[in-house]
């Protein structure tokens, strides 16, 4: 008897380490991405629809297995935290800038988006609004951006609070109007290339800095 549970016990431990959840489509209910069941293997481009919620448990890791994109039309609860932080990252062994699509944000479809402590990496654009006025609030928080082409892209007709957030090696960080950006540090270990690009003047920085050489802002006003 105690063989049988051990083997049971075994059993659930394995079934637990290789875990993992396959997904691709439409979401049209409000739904829930568990650590439990994480990685999410994204395999095909995922759209949550309008008044719907997808909320994103602390240590779930979204793993984007080729070219594909998260929509956002609904609301977007993606709240990890210090010890368990949310990943969104490409599914390959060693990958590169630019190998998933990136997060779409709806704006039009009136879309709420929270993030807190997420990282998100090796994506065309980790971020992208769109514009203008119906959606809201969108908030990053203790977030990190790393080699991505762009960490955020775009504009929404209102603020976008960009609240103690960390970039590394983005060819771009910040483009285009509409984020109030508090206390933000971007580093550069790659050569080259420009860290902020705030296209238009309707941006709010304050207690933030730049390191590496060749830093670079750029205002198109």
């Amino acid at each position: 008897m105690k063989t049988i549970k051990l083997i049971a016990i075994m059993s659930m431990a394995i079934i637990n380490l290789f875990s993992q959840t396959n997904f691709q489509g439409g979401i049209y209910n409000d739904t829930q991405w568990t650590k439990e069941n994480s990685p999410y293997i994204i395999t095909g481009d995922v759209v949550v629809f309008p008044d719907k919620t997808l909320s994103i448990q602390s240590g779930v890791e979204v793993r984007f297995n080729g070219n594909y994109f998260l929509e956002i039309r609904g609301i977007l609860n993606s709240i990890g935290s210090d010890t368990s932080r949310i990943v969104y990252t490409s599914n390959t062994e060693n990958p590169n800038r630019g190998e998933w699509v990136g997060i779409k944000i709806k704006n039009s479809q009136g879309v709420k988006a929270s993030f807190e402590y997420c990282d998100f990496s090796y994506a065309q654009y980790a971020n992208r609004v769109e514009c203008c006025w119906e959606g809201g609030p969108i908030y990053f928080k203790y977030c990190t951006f790393d080699n991505n082409y762009y960490a955020m892209i775009d504009y929404t007709g209102y603020d976008i609070a960009v609240d103690s957030c960390n970039f590394t090696n983005n060819t771009y960080c910040i483009t285009n109007a509409d984020k109030k950006v508090e206390v933000l540090p971007i580093h550069r270990t790659t050569t080259g290339l420009f860290l902020i690009d705030l296209f238009y003047s309707y941006d709010d920085v304050n207690q933030c800095y730049i390191t590496g050489d060749n830093s670079q802002s750029y205002s198109g006003y």
